[in-house]
């Protein structure tokens, strides 16, 4: 079968019909609810940024236009909450385990994507099925309504993984914080450098199921149920993402967020208004990397 050309399958808002056309829905259609794919899965449920410094990195994002609600956590610096999932600001504290990965993470830098978190609709039977499909998870962390269980780095390739049996939309109290400036709706897409993406596509088969990753020129498409993984090679990252400046990682890294508003254009001005020069590719806003703590960040039109 002949594979798709990169330019329609890397743009997240596609129609049926010529390349580079769009729709006003969303690849994964959340309005369809969620989708689940192998071991209980049904998407996103947040993206982790570690961040060396909390007070900036909550004013970097105040300045892109996003409403920062308070840390609930010692590890957290904040969160940026929207309607099903929500992207955690988070900054290494004095001691413990996880501050020491998010150092590693950080290795130097103010902000780097850390990790990505996925919703389990039963979490024990996502850990059987796991466990039965050669996936070793580690210990669950927490009980009752919200309690999560972490896969081991880099399984897969690229991703440190997490499962949480509550969606992010379930976390309540936070309705005041779920409206921002820039009218940002959701993540749509988190971008993975590898040095060969498809011989990724078994890993993350195992994780999402067989018909969950399509491949194409310089990439692979991941369903997740909710939102997309994309695996691009150094090569391709820049037909995926034409308006990013963002200095290349070593692979294998999480390198690139992108963030579904519902008015690019009120996006642009808030992001002017603050001093934030901006590209705009089509249905794309790239924002400077300088601006976003060294990360790769977008924002694409709903």
């Amino acid at each position: 079968m002949a594979r798709m050309r990169r330019k329609v399958l890397a743009d997240p808002f596609m129609t049926g019909g010529a390349a580079g056309s769009r729709l006003r829905t969303p690849l994964f259609f959340p309005s369809l609810g969620e989708r689940p794919m192998a071991h209980q899965i049904t998407g996103i449920d947040h993206a982790r940024i570690a961040v060396a410094d909390a007070g900036a990195a909550r004013q970097a994002f105040v300045r892109l236009g996003f409403s920062v609600a308070p840390a609930t956590r010692d590890d957290a610096a904040g969160f940026i909450r929207f309607g099903t999932d929500y992207v955690e600001l988070a900054a290494p504290g004095d001691a413990g385990g996880d501050s020491e990965r998010l150092r590693r993470a950080l290795a130097g830098a103010a902000g780097r994507l850390a990790g990505l978190g996925l919703v389990s609709r039963d979490l024990a039977a996502s850990r059987q099925s796991l466990v039965r499909a050669g996936v070793e998870p580690l210990p669950p962390v927490g009980e009752g309504l919200i309690s999560s269980i972490a896969l081991p780095d880099g399984l897969p390739p690229g991703l440190s993984t997490e499962l949480r049996s509550v969606g992010g939309e379930a976390d309540g109290g936070f309705s005041e914080w779920r409206e921002h400036p820039n009218t940002a709706l959701g993540i749509v897409s988190l971008t993975v450098l590898l040095d060969n993406p498809e011989a990724a596509i078994s890993d993350y088969s195992r994780l999402f199921g067989p018909a969950a990753c399509t491949p194409t020129d310089e990439m692979v498409t991941v369903h997740t149920g909710r939102g997309l993984i994309f695996l691009v090679s150094p090569n391709g990252f820049d037909d995926l993402h034409p308006g990013l400046d963002l200095r290349l990682p070593a692979a294998p890294a999480m390198v690139a967020l992108t963030i579904r508003v519902a008015d690019l254009s009120r996006a642009a001005d808030v992001l002017s208004a603050n001093g934030v020069p901006v590209a705009r590719r089509g249905g794309h806003l790239g924002i400077p990397s300088r601006d976003a703590l060294g990360i790769g960040l977008e924002l694409a039109e709903a």
